[in-house]
């Protein structure tokens, strides 16, 4: 398929009333100071009548097709977060289709905390990882920092550490094949 939408670079340049639903819709889930932390990113403006002509087959999706697709990130170098995205999408009339993943202040009221980068590191060791290999994430309302483990070839354990309060959220493993490659 050949289709490429537009690829717009600012929210100014989205009709307002996208603009005024998107601003509404991220300040009632993340709060004011957690909304000050977000850089836009790209929007990309999806035309569903050229997307049609040139793939009929989105014809059969499951799925609405988005006419906005943003994409959001923050980032908090002291937490050890240099880059940290989320999408959402809206249909034509700016209505939300799919949820931003960053937390929910009301959810998590110490969305905007950030935790030191040091304290998190330290607990991760002190629990018996590698402090210095992490991947970021959201999850249950928490950014955080994803640490893993391979443990005789047999599984991958993983521990997640809230960047907002430096604690452990969880500690899971995970079996199968691992060394498929």
């Amino acid at each position: 398929m050949d289709y490429n939408p537009t690829i717009v670079k600012s929210l100014s340049d989205l009709p307002t009333y996208v603009q005024d639903s998107i601003k509404n819709h991220l300040l009632n889930k993340l709060g004011n100071d957690f909304y000050k932390l977000l850089t836009f990113e790209s929007c990309l403006v999806i035309d569903y009548k050229e997307l049609v002509r040139q793939d009929p087959k989105v014809l059969n999706y499951k799925w609405q097709v988005p006419k906005y697709d943003l994409g959001f990130y923050i980032i908090q170098k002291q937490t050890g977060i240099n880059y940290c995205c989320s999408r959402m999408s809206l249909d034509s009339s700016g209505l939300v289709i799919n949820n931003i993943d960053f937390p929910s202040y009301k959810i998590n009221p110490q969305s905007t905390v950030f935790a030191d980068l040091t304290q998190i590191k330290k607990t991760s060791k002190k629990l018996g990882f590698n402090p210095d290999n992490y991947a970021i994430d959201i999850v249950d309302d928490h950014i955080v920092l994803k640490f893993t483990r391979t443990k005789r070839s047999k599984y991958i354990e993983y521990l997640e550490i809230s960047a907002h309060t430096g604690q452990k959220v969880r500690q899971f493993k995970v079996t199968g094949i691992i060394d498929w490659y």
